[in-house]
Protein backbone atom coordinates (compact mmCIF):
# COMPACT_ATOMS: atom_id res chain seq x y z
CA UNK A 1 0.00 0.00 0.00
CA UNK A 2 1.48 3.31 -1.06
CA UNK A 3 1.20 6.74 0.52
CA UNK A 4 -1.02 7.78 -2.39
CA UNK A 5 -3.38 4.86 -1.62
CA UNK A 6 -3.60 5.91 2.03
CA UNK A 7 -4.39 9.49 1.02
CA UNK A 8 -7.16 8.24 -1.29
CA UNK A 9 -8.61 6.08 1.51
CA UNK A 10 -8.53 9.08 3.86
CA UNK A 11 -10.46 11.11 1.28
CA UNK A 12 -13.15 8.40 1.22
CA UNK A 13 -13.30 8.43 5.03
CA UNK A 14 -13.57 12.24 5.08
CA UNK A 15 -16.44 12.14 2.60
CA UNK A 16 -18.28 9.58 4.73
CA UNK A 17 -17.75 11.73 7.84
CA UNK A 18 -19.25 14.73 6.03
CA UNK A 19 -22.53 12.91 5.38
CA UNK A 20 -25.44 14.12 7.50
CA UNK A 21 -26.01 12.08 10.65
CA UNK A 22 -29.19 13.71 11.87
CA UNK A 23 -31.51 11.51 13.93
CA UNK A 24 -34.22 14.19 13.82
CA UNK A 25 -34.22 14.17 10.01
CA UNK A 26 -34.46 10.38 9.94
CA UNK A 27 -37.34 10.51 12.40
CA UNK A 28 -39.19 13.15 10.35
CA UNK A 29 -38.84 11.06 7.20
CA UNK A 30 -39.98 7.87 8.92
CA UNK A 31 -43.06 9.56 10.39
CA UNK A 32 -43.86 11.44 7.15
CA UNK A 33 -43.32 14.86 8.77
CA UNK A 34 -40.35 15.94 6.66
CA UNK A 35 -40.32 19.15 4.68
CA UNK A 36 -39.36 19.33 1.02
CA UNK A 37 -35.93 20.61 2.11
CA UNK A 38 -35.52 17.57 4.41
CA UNK A 39 -36.32 15.24 1.53
CA UNK A 40 -33.85 17.02 -0.77
CA UNK A 41 -31.13 16.79 1.88
CA UNK A 42 -31.82 13.08 2.35
CA UNK A 43 -31.80 12.37 -1.40
CA UNK A 44 -28.52 14.25 -1.88
CA UNK A 45 -26.96 12.21 0.96
CA UNK A 46 -28.14 8.98 -0.70
CA UNK A 47 -26.65 10.08 -4.03
CA UNK A 48 -23.33 10.87 -2.33
CA UNK A 49 -23.33 7.45 -0.65
CA UNK A 50 -23.88 5.85 -4.07
CA UNK A 51 -21.01 7.85 -5.59
CA UNK A 52 -18.69 6.87 -2.73
CA UNK A 53 -19.52 3.19 -3.14
CA UNK A 54 -18.93 3.28 -6.91
CA UNK A 55 -15.63 5.16 -6.55
CA UNK A 56 -14.43 2.93 -3.72
CA UNK A 57 -15.25 -0.21 -5.70
CA UNK A 58 -13.34 1.15 -8.72
CA UNK A 59 -10.38 2.03 -6.49
CA UNK A 60 -10.29 -1.50 -5.05
CA UNK A 61 -10.52 -3.11 -8.50
CA UNK A 62 -7.72 -0.94 -9.89
CA UNK A 63 -5.49 -1.23 -6.83
CA UNK A 64 -5.99 -4.92 -6.00
CA UNK A 65 -6.93 -6.40 -9.37
CA UNK A 66 -10.03 -8.18 -10.51
CA UNK A 67 -9.98 -10.71 -7.68
CA UNK A 68 -13.27 -11.00 -5.83
CA UNK A 69 -11.42 -12.00 -2.68
CA UNK A 70 -10.54 -8.52 -1.38
CA UNK A 71 -10.74 -9.58 2.26
CA UNK A 72 -7.81 -11.95 1.96
CA UNK A 73 -5.77 -9.39 0.04
CA UNK A 74 -6.55 -6.62 2.52
CA UNK A 75 -5.73 -8.92 5.42
CA UNK A 76 -2.10 -9.04 4.27
CA UNK A 77 -1.65 -5.25 4.42
CA UNK A 78 0.05 -3.88 7.51
CA UNK A 79 -1.86 -0.74 8.50
CA UNK A 80 -0.47 1.62 11.11
CA UNK A 81 -3.25 2.06 13.67
CA UNK A 82 -1.67 4.32 16.26
CA UNK A 83 -3.40 7.58 17.14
Amino acid sequence: MTEKDLIKINVFLDRVQELPNDATLKNKILWNKATEEDHESFLEAMKEIGRIIVELTAFLKVRFGESSNYVLRLGKIDFITTK
